[in-house]
């Protein structure tokens, strides 16, 4: 008996994110194609790669996804063993059968799809890990090119005054060299500021994980040894201590704080993720501005 992989994906699921991934006989796969709540699900959703299926992944990393299309017809969508992404159409559901059977048999004419042009469309057939853990290259290195203003500024003012005192220009140069030495402090100050946020938040999270993805309910939180698995149905309220200005070069440095209903929290620093709240949609949160952003 033919045994196959089968996974399900349903409106606001993220692109690569499925669920009920186990396999199945030819049978089970077109029963559960059959039973799909298609009207349900696809009630205006956008016709695309990632959107209300059933998709079947073969031996030869083929995978067939079934969705739906304009006018109650359906969308088949192949990705075949070579990677290149395919498409067809069929009237009715029940036109899906034969060309799962043929998929699962691995006797499907690919002459009959044309030919799907999608940017990367593997990642909308290939399940990924909603995973993050904490990553700080490009900001590390947006820091650390920030952090050279102070001393360019006051490098160049050196070299300005230096010529204005050559030319006899003390008093404007006065004026300049106070001025200078203003913002060259803020400046510093900004960047050390900003150096120990960093630290702040890497030395809280660096050991964390968080396992969240959008059409999920449950999600974990915390680190390999010490987890827990929550749901966010359970979430009364969420809070957002951003920076200021989202274009300060440490905005990255958020917080989530998740508030439970029965009073529990946790805090997801943003260099594990930037907008954790994004993926909980149906969550009342709350935005709060912040000059600095300390998590503990």
């Amino acid at each position: 008996m033919i045994m196959l992989l089968s996974k399900v994906q349903y409106k606001n699921y993220e692109t690569g994110e499925f669920t009920d991934i186990r396999e199945r006989s030819v049978s089970e796969i077109i029963n559960l194609v059959n039973n799909y709540p298609w009207l349900q699900q696809c009630h205006l959703v956008a016709v695309s790669l990632t959107a209300p299926s059933v998709s079947i992944e073969r031996g030869d990393n083929a995978i067939l996804k079934i969705s739906h299309y304009y006018h109650d017809k359906f969308s088949i969508y192949l990705l075949n063993s070579d990677g290149k992404s395919l498409k067809t159409h069929v009237e009715h559901l029940e036109d899906c059968t034969a060309v799962i059977t043929q998929f699962c048999e691995n006797t499907l004419d690919e002459t009959t799809f044309e030919t799907n042009h999608v940017y990367h469309a593997e990642r909308h057939f290939i399940t990924a890990q909603f995973i993050y853990r904490v990553k700080t290259g490009s900001f590390t290195a947006s820091l650390a090119l920030f952090s050279i203003l102070p001393v360019a500024a006051t490098f160049l003012t050196a070299l300005v005054l230096s010529a204005g005192f050559q030319e006899g220009k003390k008093p404007a140069m006065i004026f300049a060299m106070v001025l200078s030495a203003v913002t060259s402090s803020a400046l510093a100050f900004m960047v050390i500021k900003g150096w120990m946020i960093y630290f702040n938040h890497l030395n809280y999270a660096k050991d964390q994980f968080l396992e969240l993805s959008k059409g999920k309910d449950e999600f974990t939180f915390g680190t390999n040894n010490v987890n827990k698995t929550y749901n966010k149905q359970d979430i009364d309220h969420i809070n957002i201590y951003r920076t200021k200005s989202s274009k300060q070069i440490w905005s990255r440095l958020n917080i989530t704080e998740i508030v439970f209903k029965n009073g529990e929290q946790i805090k997801i620093s943003g260099l594990i993720i930037e907008y954790a709240y994004s993926k909980i949609p149906d969550a009342h949160c709350l935005f709060i501005d912040k000059l600095f952003t300390n998590i503990n």
